[in-house]
């Protein structure tokens, strides 16, 4: 991890109240929960086996948006 996203990341564990204690990302980002990119905008889908366990999952139909800034920064600047 570079000292940009470093930052990045000290950013987001100030402002984010998260369940798992940001553990997805202690380790270079190499632990995310499980996410992918879809759709025209971009929208970041939750691919965990129970979403709705998540504070940051939001149902929509029978799909799982994520909401965790984080992952989705992970996902879309980090492409992990």
């Amino acid at each position: 991890i570079n000292q940009e996203n470093y930052e990045k990341f000290k950013e987001f564990k100030k402002m984010l109240l998260c369940q798992k204690d940001l553990k997805c990302c202690a380790e270079g980002f190499e632990n995310m929960c499980k996410a992918r990119k879809g759709g025209p905008l971009g929208t970041i889908y939750c691919m965990e086996e129970r979403p709705e366990s998540c504070l940051f999952s939001m149902t929509l139909g029978f799909k799982h948006i994520c909401k965790c800034p984080l992952r989705n920064y992970a996902l879309k600047e980090l492409n992990k």
